[in-house]
Order: C-alpha cells, then structure tokens, then sequence
C-alpha cells in the first residue's frame, strides 16, 4: 500500500476515533441531565446509574462517515455503494429497535420478529446465504434452504455482541479485536470498501471504549450491541458468499469466536428450557465465571486472549493450508469447550 493510502486509513481510525468522544462526552452530560439512565437491577452489576447511548454515537459516527465518503471519495466504497440502502434500511430498523429497547423493554418474541423481518428484507435484495463454501468440497447450493440458513447465521451473529454486553469494556474490546480480522483479510482479497468500514467502526470503538473502560461512563445500550452486530452479520452477507471461497466464508466466523459462540450456546440453552431465543437471563459465560471467583479484569482478558485466538486462526486459515487450520480450529474449539465444562462444574472455591 502506498503512503497516500495508509495516511487515508490513519485518518479515518482518529477522525472516528474523535467524533465519538465528542459526541460521547454531549451524549453523557446530556443523559445526565434528561435521567436517560440504565439503572442498576438483579442483571446488572453496575454499582450507579449510566447512560446507555454509547451505541448513538457509534451509528451517528459510522454511518456520517459512510456517507461523507460516498460525497468525497466514492472509490473507496465503490463497492458498497451497490447496497448501501439495504443496508442502511436494515440497520436503521435494528438501530432504532435497540434504542427503543434501552428506555422501554422490548419482550424478547418482539426483538426476534423485527431481526426476522430485517434479514428477510436482506435476503429478498441480495444479501442471502445462497450456497455454502465447505473445505475440500466447494460451493454447495442451498436452495429452499437458503433463507433458513441466512436467518439462523443473522439471528446469532446480532444477538452475539449483545449477549457478551454485561461488563465495562467487553463488548467494545471483543468487537474491535474482531475488526482487526476483518480489516486484514479485507486487504487479502482485496476489498477496500471492507476495509475502510472496519476502519471507521475501529475508529469508533476506539473513542467509545475511552468512556466505557472500568468505571464506565456510558454503555453501548442495545443501539449499539446490536448494531454491531449487524455490522458483522451483513459484512459476511455482503461481502464474501458471491465472489470468494472458503476464506472469506469462514474467517468471519473467526473473527468474533467467542461472542458468536455464546450466542449459539444461549440460544440453544434457553431454548432447551423453553424459553425465548433472546430472552434475557444471567448464564452468560462472563456471569459465570464471576460467579467462579474470578475478577471483573481477568473474565476481560480470558475474552479478550481468546478473541485474539479466534483471529489468529482467521489469518492462519487466510494465508496457510485452510484443511490443516479448520481441523486445528475445531480441535482447540472442542478442547476449550471442555475445559470450561470442567472449570464452570467445579464449586466455587475448590
């Protein structure tokens, strides 16, 4: 790459880094002010009430830029710009459903339809998973099972930041170390528009995480854990299951291991009892392991270590032998699982 285009890159990790502490720091004395607080209750440990609009400033943040550059600099997401309303109609919905879930809880059978209708509406325009890149085989076709399988990837991957939301700095940490997958393998098969859209969330989540760190100041709320989460569902959408292999299929699954994980264990958990796929409770992996004794700091760097894991084996997979690294994955994935059976049954204090 050249300077010209590394200076581009820089500039747009500060300017979004900058622009969401601004707004931030408004959003937080302006919270204060009207009461738009998130109170403490039996989920929630924080010990005083915050503001839970983190997530404004970060779609504000996000989405100005996107369109700033589509004015200026129409290159550099010349891409993108083929589905940029679908996108934005999309993201929009979940964004607003969010904010509306941080003042005036939404059941759980609500937040499930509207995220239903929303990967409907992508599927419709373009935005589906119409075949399924498997190692050593190829593309296989999904026919009738294309929306079904498009609506259970959507259904986990926005729900998956969300779920991993219950601790200052976790879910802002967990989701700009997953960017950084994303942004390495948007160099690798040479899509500029993923990697300028990584930039400007890193960006962001870089001015966020300067308020959200312990103690934090604001929370990402729903607006924001959501729509990070979009984020992620509709770059893997968009951008690798019509022009590129197993790479591109995989390495988004990767790069947010662990919130994509927990998703996939709470979904399947509450529904084994019955319940909701989204409804909420306190079995989250992080909950437990404080239950377990350990510190708020240490449950941060376990996620963060194992984040950092999952991106290791996305560029692994990207650049070496992809057969030999998938079976490692799942090797490491099958022993971790076990490990924390293990750890999770033992009593606390033995």
């Amino acid at each position: 790459m050249t300077a010209g285009l590394w200076t581009f890159y820089g500039t747009l990790v500060v300017a979004g880094a900058a622009f969401t502490a601004v707004l931030l720091k408004l959003i937080i004395v302006l919270s204060h002010r009207r009461g738009w607080l998130d109170y403490p209750d039996y989920r929630k440990r924080h010990a005083y009430p915050v503001p839970p609009l983190g997530g404004v400033a970060i779609f504000v943040v996000l989405w100005g830029a996107i369109f700033v550059l589509m004015q200026v600099r129409p290159e550099a997401l010349a891409l993108f710009r083929h589905d940029s309303v679908t996108i934005f109609a999309g993201a929009i919905v979940i964004f607003l459903l969010g904010l509306y879930d941080d003042f005036r809880p939404v059941r759980a059978e609500g937040k499930l339809i509207m995220q239903t209708i929303v990967c409907i509406w992508l599927w419709v325009n373009g935005l589906g998973i119409f075949q399924l890149w498997v190692p050593t085989v190829g593309g296989v076709a999904l026919g009738v099972w294309s929306l079904p399988v498009t609506l259970i990837w959507f259904i986990l991957l926005v729900n998956a930041i969300n779920i991993i939301d219950g601790m200052d700095a976790l879910a802002g940490g967990v989701a700009l170390i997953g960017l950084i997958s994303v942004m390495i393998i948007g160099v690798r098969v040479q899509v500029a528009d993923a990697v300028v859209l990584s930039l400007i969330l890193a960006g962001a989540l870089v001015g966020f995480l300067q308020y959200n760190r312990p103690p934090a100041r604001v929370f990402l709320g729903d607006s924001g854990s959501l729509s990070l989460g979009y984020f992620f569902a509709v770059l893997a959408l968009w951008l690798p299951i019509k022009r590129y292999t197993v790479v591109a299929v995989y390495v988004p699954i990767l790069a947010v291991l662990v919130p994509l994980a927990e998703s996939a264990w709470s979904i399947f958990r509450r529904l084994a009892r019955g319940r909701t796929p989204t409804a909420a409770d306190r079995g989250h992996l992080h909950y437990r392991l404080l239950e377990q004794g350990f510190t708020a700091g240490g449950v941060r760097l376990l996620f963060y270590g194992l984040s950092l894991i999952g991106v290791a084996f996305s560029l692994a997979v990207a650049y070496g032998n992809r057969r030999f690294w998938l079976v490692g994955f799942a090797i490491f994935v099958l022993s971790l699982c076990g490990g924390l059976y293990m750890l999770l049954r033992t009593p606390r204090g033995k």
